[in-house]
């Protein structure tokens, strides 16, 4: 189901999940009228509609986070509609939330491995399932943490600025589920230690792999670097244009957001940031 629902289409016992004539109202307000859906064994289904359609609400109805005000939900035959969500969960159905992720300072797979922990799984046996769920869906680069690549790197007594610029990415909108692209600028100043410029991008390329908003992109490079690298200064500077505001919402194409986060004497020291902005410029 859309909307971040984690629906299993069978209960503990193999029961198919209905809805049956689901109406909700709020006051005044019919979020759903009268829907009936079915969900079978493996299936995966896509709501689709504009904000305001009552895709959440159905999934709400549908796992015990909002009692229909007409209409039933069954799981196997048996009514669930009254249940509470935990006592609905016991017989095998639940559901997540719209945010891309639970703990947004967890790489992905912990948030995964976290799910196993809840249901039991010893700590190893948890990270195994996740890396095996996550191999599946396709999504194994997003259990990487950008610390990993950034580790190998070269001790060359270097602490003069190191700027890789104009490197592309794409990711994905964790609000609108739409793609944003562009370009990062990243900066460091090594107090020794250099990591190779291919590393960099990597570890943009690792973030960039989750639902994110720019904003805490940009964030999560620069600590990143400034963590790893411990330079004496660490700066990302990112420009990207965002399809869920070109081809939706305020349909403004070709606009841009640009994003930027310092750490160390690049946050502290003004003369320096303004230095790195200068030179920045000077390489366009």
């Amino acid at each position: 189901m859309s909307e971040g629902a984690g629906s299993e289409a069978k209960g503990q016992n193999g029961e198919t999940l209905e809805a049956r004539g689901v109406t909700v109202r709020f006051e005044g307000l019919t979020a759903v009228d009268n829907v009936d859906e079915t969900l079978h064994q493996g299936e995966i289904l896509g709501l689709i509609g504009p904000n305001g359609a009552g895709k959440t609400t159905l999934v709400n109805a549908m796992t015990g986070f909002q009692v229909p005000a007409a209409g039933e939900v069954l799981l196997g035959g048996k009514v669930i509609s009254k249940l509470t969500p935990h006592w609905i969960r016991r017989h095998g159905v639940a559901r997540t939330f719209q945010a891309g992720r639970l703990f947004r300072d967890m790489p992905v797979s912990e948030n995964v491995e976290v799910a196993a922990v809840s249901l039991g799984l010893s700590r190893r046996k948890a990270h195994a399932q996740a890396m095996d769920i996550l191999e599946w869906i396709g999504l194994a680069d997003q259990a990487q943490d950008p610390a990993g690549v950034l580790t190998t790197g070269f001790d060359e007594g270097c602490n003069e600025a190191v700027i890789l610029r104009d490197v592309p990415f794409h990711s994905i909108c964790e609000h609108h589920f739409l793609p944003f692209f562009g370009n990062a600028h990243i900066a460091y100043i090594p107090t020794g230690r250099v990591a190779g410029a291919s590393k960099l991008a990597r570890a943009l390329d690792i973030l960039a792999s989750r639902p994110q908003i720019q904003e805490r992109l940009t964030s999560q490079l620069a600590d990143a670097l400034y963590d790893t690298l411990r330079p004496s200064g660490a700066a990302v500077i990112i420009s990207a244009e965002h399809l869920c505001m070109s081809i939706r919402g305020a349909r403004k194409p070709g606009s841009k957001i640009v994003t930027t986060a310092s750490r160390g004497n690049l946050k502290t020291q003004h003369a320096m940031r303004q230095d790195l902005l200068a030179l920045l410029r000077e390489t366009q």
